[in-house]
């Protein structure tokens, strides 16, 4: 389902191969291929189309910056014709956001393409094991509210471990440029610790309960 500035809110749908009402051939949709492209993968048993989280999330992006959206409704397990589908498409440009199995689902299409793809988000990916003990869907939430600007950012700390950051041990002063602090959501791509890995770092931070939740 393809949402741009020109259709925000009405989908354009592409299904391989075609059915009723929709299309194969990308090039005669509102697609803009230079422009980012956001794709949109849900977890397990989730619908796109009925979600409410995944219509928040395109409305943000559309609301903030000129973009395509896709949402990628994989119930059915099968793929299209990646060529014809991605005709003109620069992979530098896409950004995927999975959610649960969905982050897993965007990590395999990070390998398909060789990690060629611009920018993979998981969000809250799925354990295996069950038993979840936090909100699985706040992760959503979270992200949703970093894509605009405007909205006070989520800075997190580097610190060992969570009694350590309660304490006040690893308070600093979190510019943009302090290697130690990072930017969590949409706007990660603007701290220190994106530049570079951070593979067994730890980081924490303090949230409100309601929307924009960041403190900033």
């Amino acid at each position: 389902m393809l949402y741009t500035p020109r259709n925000p809110f009405t989908e354009q749908i592409f299904t391989y191969p075609a059915g009723a009402n929709t299309l194969t051939d990308i090039s005669k949709s509102n697609f803009n291929s230079s422009l980012p492209t956001k794709i949109i993968i849900n977890g397990y048993l989730d619908d796109p189309d009925k979600s409410i989280w995944t219509k928040t999330m395109r409305d943000e992006f559309l609301h903030v910056s000129n973009c395509n959206v896709i949402f990628v409704d994989w119930s059915a397990g099968n793929g299209g014709n990646y060529d014809q589908n991605l005709k003109g498409l620069s992979l530098g440009k896409v950004h995927i956001i999975g959610h649960s199995l969905g982050a897993h689902t965007s990590g395999f299409v990070g390998h398909a393409f060789n990690g060629q793809i611009g920018r993979i988000t998981g969000l809250d990916p799925a354990g295996f094991q069950g038993g979840l003990t936090c909100n699985h869907f706040r992760a959503i939430d979270f992200y949703a509210a970093s894509i605009n600007p405007n909205n006070p950012k989520g800075v997190a700390h580097q610190c060992p471990d969570y009694s350590a950051y309660m304490a006040g041990e690893c308070d600093t002063d979190c510019a943009d440029s302090v290697a130690n602090c990072a930017i969590i959501g949409e706007q990660a791509v603007l701290s220190k610790p994106y530049e570079s890995s951070t593979v067994g770092k730890r980081y924490y931070l303090s949230t409100n309960p309601s929307y924009p939740y960041f403190q900033g």
